[in-house]
C-alpha cells in the first residue's frame, strides 16, 4: 500500500493539552452532554453542541472565549485520536504482516540522493587524508635531502656554491610546506 506524503506521518507523540475553568458553565454543560452520551461519537456530538450553544453570557466575553477555545483544543484533541489510531493500526499490520509497508517514494529518493552524497563525501575526505600524508612525508624527505647535502657541503669544497642554494631552496620549500601542513583546511580535510 503506497501513501502520499502526507499519509506518511508518525503519531503525535502527546496529545494536546485540554484546559478548563473549573467554574466555566460551558465545561460543565459539556460534561453533563457527554455523561449522558453512550455512542462512540461523544467527542463529536460534544463539539457540535458546544457550537450550537450560546454561552451564557454571565461573565461576559470571557465566557465566549473560554468555548471556543475548549472548541478548539477538543477539535485538536479528536484530530490527535483519529491519526494516533491510523498510526498505530498501520504500524501493527504492517509487523503482523498483513500490510505493506507503508513507504513515501519521494523520501526514499532523497535518502539515497544523501547516502550516496555521503558516500562521495567520504570518499573525497580519504583522499584529502592520503594527500596531507604523502605531503608530510615529501616533508619529512625534504628535510633528510636538505641534510645530506649540508653533509655534502663539507665533503665537496667545489661544489659548496651549488649545495648551498640548493640546501637554501629546500630549508624554504620546507618552512612553506609546514605553514601549509598548519593551516586550518588541512587539518579539517585530514
Amino acid at each position: 500500500m503506497r501513501a502520499s506524503a502526507s499519509a506518511y506521518t508518525t503519531a503525535p507523540s502527546n496529545p494536546p493539552s485540554i484546559h478548563h475553568e473549573p467554574n466555566s458553565n460551558v465545561f460543565r454543560n459539556s460534561i453533563e452532554h457527554s455523561q449522558s452520551l453512550t455512542s462512540s461519537n461523544s467527542i463529536v456530538n460534544t463539539v457540535s453542541s458546544l457550537s450550537r450553544d450560546k454561552p451564557i453570557n454571565e461573565a461576559g466575553p470571557m465566557e465566549s472565549y473560554d468555548s471556543l477555545n475548549l472548541q478548539n483544543r477538543l477539535e485538536n484533541f479528536k484530530h490527535w485520536s483519529v491519526t494516533t489510531f491510523k498510526c498505530t493500526k498501520q504500524m501493527i499490520e504492517e509487523k503482523l504482516g498483513t500490510a505493506s509497508v507503508t513507504c513515501d517514494q519521494e523520501l526514499e529518493d532523497r535518502i539515497s540522493m544523501f547516502r550516496n552524497m555521503h558516500q562521495q563525501y567520504r570518499i573525497l575526505h580519504n583522499l584529502a587524508e592520503k594527500l596531507a600524508n604523502s605531503f608530510r612525508e615529501t616533508i619529512h624527505h625534504q628535510r633528510a635531502f636538505t641534510s645530506h647535502m649540508t653533509t655534502l657541503i663539507v665533503q665537496q669544497p667545489d661544489l659548496n656554491s651549488e649545495f648551498t642554494y640548493n640546501t637554501e631552496t629546500q630549508r624554504i620549500v620546507i618552512s612553506n610546506g609546514e605553514k601549509l601542513l598548519g593551516m586550518d583546511y588541512v587539518y579539517f580535510l585530514a
